[in-house]
Parts: structure tokens; C-alpha cells; sequence
């Protein structure tokens, strides 16, 4: 699932690294949003692919196989599996 335009991880800014149960490498980047490297491939989550809120992710946190989501510009989202879920201002939305 890489973009056209997919730059090397090694090219971009990151603010938050962290690895899931399955030893998967999430990395939330300054506007390139969320990269996962899986053992052997890169995926690129980024709001036009995605229910990301932003490009710009501060913080990544796991919690039972979900994947909880900052960004800098505020909100929050929750991934598991396929489904996104978004939270903000109070407010939840559903993305699928």
C-alpha cells in the first residue's frame, strides 16, 4: 500500500516509534503520516488512504491489537484491523 510518491523512511522526520505484538514497526512522521514495516514491506496511512485526521502524528499507543492514533493538530484515532475510528472534540465518527 505505497503511494505514488512514497518517500524512504529513512528520508523523513519522525516523532513516534513504537512496535506491536506481531513485531510490526509503526512510525507517525511530521506531515507523511503513519508508516507500518511488517518484516518485510512498508505501508504509508495518510489521510487521503486512511481515517487518519492529520499527517502529522504525535503520539502511537497499543492497547489490546488496536492502535491509538495522535496527531499534532488535535484528535484522536483508534485502528483495528481495517476499521478506523475517529474521536473528535467528543464527537465519534465512524470510518470503515
Amino acid at each position: 500500500m505505497l503511494k505514488p510518491n512514497f518517500i524512504a523512511p529513512e528520508e523523513l522526520s519522525y516523532n513516534f516509534v513504537t512496535i506491536d505484538i506481531n513485531g510490526h514497526i509503526w512510525l507517525g512522521t511530521q506531515n507523511n503520516g503513519l508508516l507500518e514495516y511488517d518484516g518485510s514491506t512498508w505501508s504509508q496511512f495518510d489521510k487521503t488512504n486512511s481515517g487518519l485526521i492529520s499527517n502529522n502524528i504525535s503520539s502511537i499507543l497499543i492497547d489490546n491489537g488496536s492502535l491509538w492514533i495522535g496527531s499534532v493538530t488535535g484528535g484522536l484515532v483508534k485502528k483495528f484491523n481495517t476499521d478506523w475510528q475517529k474521536y473528535i472534540l467528543g464527537i465519534q465518527a465512524y470510518l470503515r
